[in-house]
């Protein structure tokens, strides 16, 4: 048996050859999730059966432990596809990986929503104990979450050991942990609304939750009294309001009453922020657009924002009202709709990732980097001047029974797309009520995070340091980095430098 490590923006095929890397070291803040990959290999002739992955705590200064709790692991599954994305050819500077075999769904060692060992559940998917051919590897995720309160994880060197075990075999594997001396919020800084397609297919809750857990919001959560306590655990920081205009580019619905905008903010905690969704991608829709300030007029007087997909228009700049606000108070966009300058924009951009359209900005299929999706959802937005995120589904599966092992979505727009729309699983294959995640999801959260880091760098006025090191790697849609290290040695640099201010104060 072989154990090795690689990054989380590092995708492992089948039987790709061992890297020489085997102990892991980690950096992060407290509030934080860092995340790794241990791929096992059989090798030396021999079939590996009955492999497990124990973990220890991690103690650092003074004694101080992060127990073994604060750990999340899962197998990582493989799918296939002959059919890939949409090659613009040698012009494009984003373009797709060939279709082929790569992991993606997640099998959860334990179950997110109880935290109890799935193993032996009956389950047609079971994590542990599994078995590797000869010359095939099997790669799993790891997930640690870095305790909230200096007092519970102080800064420092921490230290502990995961132990691959097999009938064959054990290795053990160290593992190093820096903590750095700051804190992520519980409450994200980026807004996100990303849909659950399928919410008559399982529980609901269970399956906001998920999102959640990675710090990404649900269009609406399932029922208001959920609000407060799903702000104390997940840190929700937006929920929308159930209204819908059914806009095409020639009509749209009337827009729900002032008093019944307000009923249903009624059912809230106050403080929450409220957000309607009532038109998508109608930019120039110009018929429509008067019902559109009547709709921000009654969304505005209940105290509550409208989100719109589309660029910004003049004629949309103010809602009719006389209190001089917009009609969209944020403006979601792709890419391609990104205007030169937010200079004289009233309200806030958003970007949002939907098939292809275009050969340059970060694309959110499978046989693209890994790097897309994270780089997408922080350092990209950070520089561009997003302040949130969207996505149009989440499980949007072509076949709940084969969504396994089924991720090409289409024709759509003439073609297939592996796995648009889709960083889900359906949970009755491994056990669990709610879905399960993909590595995908796992990108997009440390996207998010990197998101955060940028904006602690800006409270503490380091524009320079940003502009530095940020900037250079996330310049703009058609100019960033695809080479993972240099994400990350760009998020150390970021982690490290918030360390020695706390430090100097």
């Amino acid at each position: 048996m072989i154990a090795w490590i690689v990054p989380s923006l590092v995708r492992v095929g089948p039987s790709d050859a061992p890297g020489n890397i085997s102990s892991i070291n980690l950096s992060g803040a407290r509030g934080e999730y860092v995340d790794t990959q241990i791929i096992i290999t059989a090798a030396s002739n021999t079939n590996l059966t009955g492999v497990n992955v124990m973990l220890s705590d991690l103690v650092g200064p003074d004694g101080a432990v992060i127990a073994q709790s604060n750990y999340n692991l899962y197998r990582e599954y493989y799918v296939s596809f002959a059919t890939g994305s949409l090659d613009y050819g040698p012009h494009a500077t984003n373009r797709p990986l060939p279709p082929g075999t790569y992991p993606d769904p997640l099998i959860p060692f334990n179950d997110p929503q109880t935290g109890v060992p799935l193993s032996g559940n009956g389950a047609s998917l079971q994590a542990v104990p599994f078995s590797i051919p000869v010359g095939h590897n099997q790669p799993v995720w790891v997930d640690l979450f870095i305790p909230r309160g200096i007092k519970t994880s102080p800064p420092g060197v921490y230290t502990g050991t995961i132990v691959i075990t097999s009938s064959q075999d054990n290795v053990m594997v160290p593992i190093r942990l820096t903590v750095w001396n700051f804190e992520l919020p519980l409450v994200p800084s980026e807004k996100t609304l990303f849909f659950i397609f399928n919410n008559q297919r399982g529980a609901v809750k269970a399956n906001q939750e998920v999102l959640m857990r990675h710090k990404i919001m649900p269009a609406r959560i399932w029922m208001p009294s959920f609000a407060a306590s799903e702000i104390t655990n997940f840190g929700l920081n937006r929920t929308g309001l159930p209204y819908y205009g059914a806009a095409t580019c020639s009509s749209m619905a009337r827009a729900p009453s002032v008093s019944d905008i307000q009923s249903q903010v009624a059912q809230y905690p106050p403080g929450v922020f409220l957000d309607i969704f009532p038109a998508d991608e109608i930019g120039g829709c110009t018929a429509i657009y008067p019902t559109i300030k009547q709709w921000a007029q009654n969304a505005h007087a209940a105290g509550v924002n409208i989100i719109i997909t589309m660029a910004p228009d003049p004629a949309l700049y103010d809602d009719g009202s006389g209190i001089g606000k917009p009609a969209v108070d944020y403006w979601v966009m792709l890419p391609r709709m990104w205007p030169l300058s937010l200079a004289g924009i009233p309200g806030k951009v958003w970007s949002y990732n939907d098939l292809e359209g275009d050969n340059y900005s970060p694309k959110w299929l499978i046989d693209f980097l890994p790097i897309n999706y994270r780089i997408q959802a922080g350092f990209l937005n950070q520089m561009q001047g997003a302040t949130g995120l969207l996505y149009w589904a989440v499980d949007y599966w072509p076949n709940e029974a084969t969504a396994w092992d089924d991720v090409l979505v289409g024709p759509v727009s003439g073609a297939y797309w592996p796995g648009e729309g889709i960083l889900l699983y359906p949970g009755a294959r491994v056990g669990t009520t709610a879905t399960a995640p993909s590595m995908r999801l796992k990108y997009l959260r440390d996207g998010i995070q990197d998101y955060e880091y940028v904006e602690l760098l800006k409270s503490k006025n380091q524009v320079s340091f940003i502009n530095s090191v940020i900037r250079p790697i996330a310049a703009d849609w058609h100019n960033w980095t695809q080479d993972q290290s240099v994400l990350e040695a760009a998020r150390l640099r970021s982690g490290r430098q918030l360390d020695s201010l706390s430090r100097a104060r």
